[in-house]
């Protein structure tokens, strides 16, 4: 009997990601799995393999590292592929996913248009003949092993999108990942974590057979843990009396930040408004004759992108706010809750927003300005256009919660839990001055400046133009 042999494309030297490859191989302990080592090629540059106890990480240890966790291990930096080139479709992919990689690691903001910085045109160069090393590599290994399945990480950016293509166009059936090292929970699936069509058609059939009651436990279980894990949270006052404002009868507006979805290839980009703002104006006129209070939140990730394109959002913030003086505006380092703002309205408006997804789960109507990963199964109101304004008058006072909760439900049972070091390999930390050096040698220190360049900014953000009156 032919023993079936899966490919594992690994892209970064984390403990759960490690830890995940040990599972994989004790859940089907009849199969072959071979590790291959994309690590190296990772933007920024990471520490070494370094196993506990040992006080180097040259490359036998490595393997005897993946040899006592029963997987074969090939280091793809080691190897030189024969060329392949991309095809005309997969040429426009990859560049889209070097598009929307550094969009969302090193020039967050960034606008389809806009004309790229050197250091952006750099970085593009790098990731383009590393994406197609990795293309070439990946085929080479297909045509070797010649594989059941291979696994590979989420792949909406450069280097894993490559070995998709590559697996994709050989038809090899092509496994998903994502590890959370936080709460060492991984996704894994069929399709890309960000495929919304296909995770919210998953996520009905998935929790179709469950009960109502048991699914709204499952969805209100997961909130809860995610509103621990949001990062962006820790900005607000768990205080509902942080709100000066009204608390009824508000109409919420919450702007987005999908900046990486101006580059996805898959059907995110339906709406035909210019800009959210222009969106949030022609609902506002429609909104308008209910008397309600306008609030505008604006998103916190806006305190992560380059000042430039903070300064464009600020000076598009104070246009939209000119024109409409009756917005009452909530900045990102505001103490107050958006859960509390939810709460206190009557309808809620965003283009791409999770905002839209809570207060959908709160039974609070929702009207979606842009493609939203849950717009198909939640019970909300789809206005992409001019041409759906007139569904603005038809919004339902008392909407369907289940649609939403199924498909937060779906978030939970999805994901699998990995012991942390069950299998006994345990990795070391490698100190920050010592990969800061390897940083500088290897080029990726301009990733670091970039970064503490987006911090100082954050602070004069905070301590100046976006002081808060609420």
């Amino acid at each position: 009997m032919v023993r079936e042999v899966n490919l594992f494309f690994l892209d970064k030297r984390t403990q759960i990601t490690l830890d995940l490859v040990a599972q994989i191989q004790e859940d089907s302990p009849e199969s072959r799995l071979i590790v291959v080592d994309l690590s190296s090629f990772h933007y920024p540059l990471q520490p070494p393999w370094r196993v506990r106890g040992h006080l180097c990480s040259r490359s036998t240890k490595v393997l005897e590292m993946f040899n006592k966790l029963g997987v074969d291990y090939v280091n793809g930096a080691s190897r030189l592929p024969n060329r392949r080139e991309f095809s005309s479709s997969e040429s426009v992919k990859i560049g889209i996913a070097i598009r929307s990689t550094i969009m969302s690691w090193h020039s967050r903001g960034t606008k389809k248009n806009s004309r790229r910085g050197l250091i952006e045109i750099l970085i593009s160069r790098r990731l383009s003949s590393q994406a197609l090393r990795v293309f070439s590599l990946t085929k080479d290994l297909l045509s070797e092993f010649s594989p059941t399945s291979v696994f590979v990480e989420n792949g909406r950016f450069a280097l894993p999108h490559a070995t998709y293509l590559a697996a994709q166009s050989s038809q090899v059936k092509v496994l998903f990942y994502e590890a959370s090292q936080s709460d060492r929970s991984v996704y894994m699936h069929y399709f890309r974590v960000h495929d919304r069509i296909e995770m919210q058609k998953n996520a009905l059939e998935s929790t179709s057979s469950l009960p109502n009651s048991l699914v709204n436990v499952i969805a209100s279980d997961f909130m809860q843990k995610q509103a621990k894990n949001n990062s962006f949270k820790s900005l607000w006052s768990a205080s509902e009396d942080a709100w000066k404002g009204p608390r009824e009868s508000l109409a919420l507006f919450a702007t987005s930040s999908s900046d990486e979805n101006y580059s996805m290839d898959l059907d995110w980009n339906e709406a035909s408004w210019e800009s959210q703002y222009e969106a949030f104006q022609a609902i506002w006129n429609q909104l308008k004759p209910l008397n309600l209070t306008p609030v505008l939140r604006i998103h916190p990730n806006m305190l992560n992108k380059r000042p430039s394109a903070a300064r464009t959002e600020i000076r598009e913030i104070k246009r939209f706010q000119s024109r409409n003086p009756e917005f009452q505006l909530v900045w990102p380092q505001s103490p107050v809750s958006t859960d509390s703002l939810i709460s206190f309205a009557n309808v809620v408006v965003v283009s791409n927003s999770t905002v839209g997804l809570e207060a959908s789960l709160k039974g609070v109507p929702v009207i979606c300005a842009d493609s939203c990963a849950y717009d198909l199964i939640a019970d909300v109101v789809r206005v992409l256009g001019p041409k759906d304004l007139i569904k603005v008058a038809a919004l339902s006072k008392a909407p369907d919660p289940l649609g939403a909760q199924r498909y937060v439900a779906f978030q939970q049972i999805k994901l699998m839990h990995v012991p942390e070091n069950k299998f006994g390999v345990v990795l070391s930390n490698l100190s920050k001055s010592r990969l800061f050096i390897a940083s500088i040698v290897d080029g990726s220190i301009v990733s670091i400046v970039f970064e503490l360049r987006w911090k100082i900014y954050r602070w004069i953000l905070l301590n100046t133009s976006l002081r808060a009156k609420n």
